[in-house]
């Protein structure tokens, strides 16, 4: 719980910073959007996995936390310069609460058996579980669509990378109980290769969606001039 909280109220505070950032120092804006983006994706990544026996409680210096990244975040939402700062923002910070939730949201084993496996999970696991998939997939989305908005390659590669990655441990955390040996590095290798050629096809088409998009722009206004 400490370590999602952590991550989850560092990603804001850095994108309230970067939106804070005047025009003249655009580069440094876009070094903090993009570690902002890597702590969001390691928050929600750890409140994926199922330590469901290492829950952890409240840190007292998460309220401080807390305190500092609403406080920030309200800060740069009032002072941002343009309104796409501040719906960036606003995204990231959905998902940054969204991160807290789950990370309060932490059901313990209780049912039979050793404790592990399948056979240990109760209902409450299996929504957890499927609700952080989501959000993960959802912040995987909305970095994508911020990179190629802001033209960063590089928030867009972080964003392919990161499903990858997410993809590849899942299957791991899922299979490995079922299958082993050989038959389990092809079945995750597989996998690895779908989600990887998926992933550049759709970064892919948020380029080519974003050409068209300014192309269109240059037309419109040529013709209005």
């Amino acid at each position: 719980m400490s370590a999602i909280t952590a991550l989850v109220l560092a990603a804001v505070v850095m994108t309230a910073v970067a939106a804070l950032h005047p025009r003249d120092l655009d580069a440094f804006a876009g070094v903090w959007r993009f570690v902002g983006a890597l702590l969001l994706f390691a928050g929600l990544f750890g409140a994926s996995l199922p330590m469901y026996d290492k829950r952890g409680s409240w840190p007292p210096g998460a309220t401080i936390g807390v305190l500092v990244a609403v406080g920030l975040a309200a800060v740069a939402m009032v002072r941002a310069r343009a309104r796409s700062d501040r719906l960036e923002l606003a995204g990231l910070a959905g998902l940054a609460v969204t991160g807290v939730l789950l990370a309060l949201w932490w059901p313990r084993v209780t049912t039979g058996g050793n404790g592990v496996g399948a056979d240990a999970l109760t209902p409450q696991m299996w929504l957890r579980t499927g609700a952080s998939l989501l959000v993960y997939l959802a912040a995987v989305a909305w970095i994508a669509v911020v990179g190629e908005w802001r033209s960063s390659p590089a928030l867009t590669a972080l964003a392919m990378a990161a499903v990858v990655l997410y993809v590849t441990v899942q299957s791991w955390a899922v299979f490995a109980p079922i299958i082993s040996g050989a038959t389990l590095f092809l079945v995750v290798g597989v996998i690895m290769l779908t989600t990887g050629v998926l992933a550049e096809r759709t970064r892919r088409r948020l380029a080519r969606d974003d050409a068209d998009t300014t192309t269109k722009s240059t037309d419109t206004d040529g013709a209005t001039a």
